[in-house]
């Protein structure tokens, strides 16, 4: 049943003015426990006891609100949790992938190797047979060279040290006789 700051000061032993002072150490009392009735406030007999001993009510007072802020911390706490939990799993989707691929691109370079191998077998052969091709065809060249050079030997008569005598009698009339100094410097 409820009572008046009065009714309650005369049960203490103390003012009203007391009683005032207990309720203002004790947090949210007024809006918790006491109404107005007329111009007359009464208390609760919850705020009855909780004045009886204002210190101990201080102290259940931020204890409850401790434990309902830890509660409230717990659970932003949890949420961070599940989203990092979150961020993990895909993070390791993630990674996975990543690793797939990556032994995709090793087996395609492995592959690409074994290839490069067997098309440097073959150039190589083909470059034997190139140069072994360039080796005989400049073997036939210098066979032809000597060939050639013999044939012209064979077609000219060396007549002295100044001058050449061809063996064809149609180059022999437009062919002068020229010194070594002339053809030397040109006059």
């Amino acid at each position: 049943m409820p009572k008046t700051m009065q009714q309650i000061a005369d049960q203490f032993g103390v003012t009203k003015q007391a009683i005032q002072a207990r309720m203002k150490e004790i947090p949210y009392f007024k809006e918790d426990h006491v109404t107005k009735n007329g111009n007359k406030y009464m208390i609760d007999e919850v705020g009855v006891k909780m004045l009886r001993n204002p210190a101990k009510a201080k102290r259940q007072y931020y204890a409850n609100e401790e434990q309902t802020t830890t509660k409230t911390e717990e659970d932003k706490l949890w949420d961070q949790i599940k989203t990092k939990d979150d961020q993990i799993a895909k993070l390791q989707r993630i990674l996975d992938q990543q690793q797939q691929l990556q032994l995709a691109t090793t087996a395609d370079n492995k592959e690409l190797k074994e290839q490069n191998k067997r098309l440097s077998g073959f150039l190589e052969e083909t470059k034997s047979n190139v140069n072994s091709d360039k080796e005989n065809d400049k073997y036939d060249k210098q066979k032809q060279d000597n060939d050639q050079k013999n044939d012209n030997t064979n077609k000219a008569e060396i007549i002295d040290n100044d001058e050449i005598k061809p063996a064809n009698k149609e180059t022999n009339q437009n062919y002068k006789k020229v010194g070594f100094f002339r053809r030397l410097f040109g006059k």
